[in-house]
């Protein structure tokens, strides 16, 4: 059950401290100014301007309810919270100090653990995994396998193949904004999810091989290269999309094996 660990004066404005002890651990009352950000806690993504405006005015209301964790004076997780508090004119954030002698795993631990992230979807902690594993979108590889990937983050490994996917596809730029808005506009459509858009890149693709394939009609082929799947991704090797490529030959070689029967 969440404590409430200060609370705002009605009359003056300024946020008064009541110091606990919660599971042993003691809260403590740190200046904010002094107080920076640990480049793990980036493993989790920017709140929207949305998301934030509804964390500062229920802080603004209740005080602060959860502490933050800090290590060696690094937030590592509550950022978002310190700005809050920062910008409502406190000086002052009430946090857990992280021990000194902890290793970066322990510390990705502990971030990877809050409530999977409280503010962050499906996708996005998809997304995540997959960009830990592959070391893209700005993160640093952290995961040997995928299914090690997706099950540190908390996702399904369904989803980081789809993630995974999109990003082949030239779908970085979706999944930047998807990850770090919660929304991406693809297809002509807005998007917030990551199926979603695996279905409408894959689409899209499906229509530029359908194109394709009959740009390819009536193009007069040698002899030896009639119904020759080499032949046909010949023809359309000039495109940059190695999926089209595929997706087109794998369409003539069953109508290949039909011709054949």
């Amino acid at each position: 059950m969440a404590t409430k660990y200060y609370k705002e004066s009605k009359r003056n404005k300024d946020w008064l401290l009541e110091k606990k002890v919660v599971d042993s651990d003691e809260i403590l009352e740190l200046e904010i100014d002094k107080l920076g950000v640990h480049r793990l806690a980036k493993l989790h993504p920017i709140m929207s301007d949305e998301q934030f405006e509804a964390l500062k005015l229920h802080i603004e209301e209740h005080g602060q309810i959860e502490p933050i964790w800090v290590y060696r004076d690094l937030i590592i997780d509550g950022r978002h919270r310190t700005k809050a508090l920062a910008l409502l004119g406190s000086k002052t954030v009430l946090a857990k100090e992280f021990p000194w002698n902890a290793s970066e795993d322990d510390i990705r631990s502990l971030i990877m653990g809050q409530e999977k992230r409280r503010h962050q979807t499906k996708s996005q902690m998809a997304i995540q995994a997959m960009a830990m594993w592959k070391g893209a979108l700005g993160f640093e590889k952290q995961f040997k396998t995928k299914a090690i990937a997706a099950k540190e983050i908390g996702t399904s490994s369904t989803a980081v193949d789809r993630a995974a996917w999109i990003l082949k596809n030239d779908g970085e730029v979706h999944l930047k904004e998807l990850y770090e808005t919660g929304t991406t506009t693809c297809c002509m459509r807005n998007i917030n999810n990551i199926e979603t858009l695996y279905r409408e890149i894959k689409a899209k693709l499906d229509r530029e091989a359908q194109e394709i394939l009959k740009a390819t009609q009536g193009i007069a082929l040698a002899p030896d290269e009639e119904n020759s799947i080499d032949a046909y991704v010949k023809l359309i090797a000039n495109s940059e999309r190695a999926e089209v490529i595929k997706e087109v030959a794998k369409r003539l070689y069953k109508k290949a094996v039909e011709l054949e029967k």
